[in-house]
């Protein structure tokens, strides 16, 4: 008895805080009320995520594609869409996509209906990887690193610009 008291005694010694670094890799973008979290894949090429303020449009792009490749596919003018695949086991698809050429080369892929994206964004608050689907090209996964810290800077973001989070 005396001993278990003696423990105890020792343990409120302790100190109580504990600290950690954690390094986060996300970007975030603000072009014209048109917010955007991005995910590094492990290569060069990145995912971004992106909701237009003012009306809830989702768009999901993978950068830094091959140039040669997207200026292929841009001569072809394929139909196809992506799909995000969650560590959960669930997907999202887009209505559509494109190649895009510019300051990146990109796939983009997007939605006829706002409302299609917005399972994208909800999923944001608790997936921890995601991975790309498109044309049988694979990337990924690639780790949302914290959960729900990219639904949180795209939820500021959007609300900076006037606009509310669908979900």
């Amino acid at each position: 008895m005396i001993r278990n008291a003696l423990v105890a005694l020792a343990m409120l010694a302790i100190p109580s805080t504990l600290t950690a670094q954690i390094n986060v890799n996300i970007g975030t973008s603000d072009r014209n009320g048109v917010c955007g979290v991005e995910y590094p894949f492990d290569n060069d090429k990145k995912l971004e995520i992106s909701m237009r303020a003012d009306n809830g449009n989702v768009n999901i792009a993978v950068h830094n594609l091959d140039g040669n490749y997207v200026d292929q596919a841009l001569e072809r003018d394929p139909e196809f869409d992506i799909t995000l695949i969650f560590d959960d086991g669930s997907s999202v698809t887009s209505d559509f996509a494109a190649y895009r050429a510019g300051f990146t080369y990109r796939a983009m892929g997007a939605w006829n209906d706002p409302e299609g994206g917005h399972p994208v964004i909800a999923q944001l608050k608790t997936a921890k990887s995601m991975e790309v689907q498109f044309e049988n090209e694979r990337f990924g996964p690639v780790s949302t690193q914290l959960p729900m810290m990219g639904y949180n800077l795209l939820k500021g973001c959007v609300e900076r610009n006037g606009g509310s989070m669908p979900v």
